[in-house]
């Protein structure tokens, strides 16, 4: 069998060089780098040109997520390896769906042993199913997904688990963010409704947008919503059945 063509992409050049040094010591003989890249525009370029059969991609990177950059990539006709230094939550998804990864520091056995297994499943030409429903399960939960917001001067990219929730002002909207400052921005809220995943967020009064994941409770002698930061969101009447249907699904 040919050597597997790879490409390695994370933003640190420190990484990149390590998983260099270990594939030039050890992997020789089955795979050869064709490519690297330190960001998610530099990856696509590199994988729509090069053509790879591995890529090793970094989970976060500055300006979008591994994740989001294979979401813009058409055909994924290549296996992908996950470096990621996520906590053993997030590590329980990638088992699930059988999907490789490997954790930061990467470790020269289990590097080893990955590749082993892509060479086995090259020759099986074993499909990319679970790869595909991976992605598109992070699509829809919402991790590591963020989006971008215009500020004027700035463009904040937002990690939506950390959104806590929006308020109308007008035509401005103000942004609740977990542990940081929050942000007032030139848009509607319906612009920035449909920047949102479809599942994970409710509209319980027009001139509210919350993230069912920050709220703690509902308090019923004012008919609100207490959210994680201790703040309230009003409830219409007609919107009262479908956040309790929402809650008892999360």
């Amino acid at each position: 069998m040919e050597k597997l063509r790879t490409i390695l992409i994370d933003d640190e050049s420190d990484a990149i060089d390590s998983l260099i040094i270990i594939i030039n010591d050890f992997c020789s003989k089955d795979i050869e780098i064709i490519g690297t890249a330190n960001s998610v525009l530099e990856g696509i370029k590199e994988i729509n040109t090069k053509k790879p059969d591995i890529v090793f991609l970094d989970v976060e990177m500055p300006g979008g997520s591994g994740f989001e950059m294979l979401e813009s990539i058409e055909n994924i006709n290549f296996e992908v390896v996950f470096i990621t230094a996520y906590n053993h939550y997030a590590i329980k998804a990638f088992k699930y769906n059988a999907i490789d990864y490997l954790m930061k520091p990467v470790d020269i056995d289990e590097f080893g042993a990955v590749v082993k297994k892509i060479k086995e499943r090259k020759e099986k030409d074993q499909e990319k199913a679970n790869l595909n429903k991976f992605i598109k399960e992070f699509q829809t939960n919402g991790i590591s997904k963020r989006i971008q917001i215009s500020t004027g001067k700035n463009i904040e990219f937002i990690e939506v688990n950390k959104l806590i929730r929006i308020e109308a002002d007008g035509s401005y909207s103000k942004i609740l963010i977990e542990n940081s400052n929050d942000l007032y921005v030139s848009k509607k809220i319906v612009e920035i409704e449909k920047l949102l995943p479809n599942e994970g967020f409710f509209r319980p009064h027009k001139s509210h947008i919350i993230n069912i994941k920050h709220v703690l409770k509902y308090s019923s002698n004012d008919n609100a919503i207490v959210m994680s930061n201790n703040t309230t969101v009003p409830l219409s009447k007609k919107r009262k059945d479908r956040f309790f249907e929402l809650m008892g699904k999360n």
